[in-house]
């Protein structure tokens, strides 16, 4: 075994350097007296943060599946009812973005404020 290593360099991380934080929010698609609705309808987040969404689809009526995207981070998932689904992206601008059901375009969507 010895010289396993020879003729490279092995480098660790920097602990120094901060890992990029992840910020995990959980959505829930509801069907609230007959409107269709992700829940929570705000999130916030920092510019730089890691995000990380779980979906969870709880409507019971009408179609098995359900979308949402957040168009601004290139967000696009569809949800099947009761089988959660994770999407992973980097807040890498600030501001006010809207996120919708890309399938179902009546159901009402919300937003995710990324903070400076």
């Amino acid at each position: 075994m010895a010289g396993c290593l020879s003729g490279g360099n092995v480098l660790a991380a920097d602990p120094s350097v901060p890992a990029k934080p992840m910020r995990e929010i959980t959505l829930v698609s509801v069907d609230f007296e007959g409107t269709k609705v992700w829940v929570p309808g705000t999130l916030v987040a920092k510019k730089g943060d890691r995000v990380k969404l779980k979906l969870i689809n709880r409507i019971m009526t009408g179609p098995n599946t359900h979308g949402f995207a957040i168009d601004d981070f290139g967000v696009k998932v569809v949800v099947a009812r009761e089988t959660p689904q994770s999407v992973v992206f980097t807040a890498d601008k600030a501001g006010l973005f809207p996120f919708h059901c890309h399938l179902h375009p009546p159901h009402i969507g919300g937003q995710i404020l990324i903070l400076e």
